[in-house]
């Protein structure tokens, strides 16, 4: 009685560690369209900037333009870096539950 009250319990926190696992991957997603939503944001405003560049005279206006344009692929860029380790959390937790 005792083993089979045992193999219940290990079924149920079996059943309750793949739950959350699964809570945890579909969380990642939603925060991978987050993140996708910020980069289209930042290309948006690029393509903004770069249609509103100013003369090559106008050097004040010039400097502060490739400023905001550096600042935003910084942006895209650091963003890019958070998709990837969120990746790969979701193929840890992957690999946890494949197990």
């Amino acid at each position: 009685m005792s083993r089979r009250k045992k193999d219940n319990e290990n079924e149920l926190i079996s059943k309750i560690i793949n739950i959350y696992l699964g809570d945890s991957i579909r969380e990642s997603q939603l925060y991978l369209k987050l993140l996708d939503n910020q980069v289209k944001s930042y290309q948006e405003k690029l393509q903004l900037l770069k249609m509103d560049k100013p003369f090559f005279f106008q050097k004040k206006k010039l400097g502060i333009y490739n400023q905001n344009i550096k600042d935003c692929e910084q942006k895209i860029k650091n963003i890019y870096l958070k998709i990837c380790e969120e990746i790969e959390e979701i193929q840890k937790t992957q690999q946890i539950i494949n197990l």
